[in-house]
């Protein structure tokens, strides 16, 4: 998959309430934009409500943060729907596209 052009993520009240229910903030969640170290997958969740992709990448405070993101109408932003600690799962795919890391 191309990489995803993300110039910007959406930051609202719920979201940033989900990400927080997992312990991550949303200075965290803008750093893995940030390093600009992140890949994007097609989100293999079977529901058909959730997000189409998901941004792994590490951050300033942990290894390596998963992000569900949503298009918006606008070119190159998108709004992640909660944030949390990556699974080892999306770790290892990670590290199959970026072997150095």
């Amino acid at each position: 998959m191309p990489k995803l052009y993300i110039e910007d993520l959406l930051i609202d009240e719920l979201n940033e309430a989900k990400m927080s229910s997992h312990g991550v903030t949303v200075t965290e969640v803008l750093s893995v934009l940030d390093l600009d170290d992140y890949e994007v997958f097609a989100n293999p969740s079977p529901d058909p409500d959730s997000s189409r992709w998901v941004i792994v990448g590490p951050s300033i405070v942990r290894d390596f943060v998963t992000i569900p993101i949503d298009a918006t109408p606008i070119d190159g932003v998108y709004r992640p729907r909660t944030a949390f600690t990556s699974s080892r799962r999306q770790v290892e795919a990670y590290r199959r596209r970026r072997p150095t890391r």
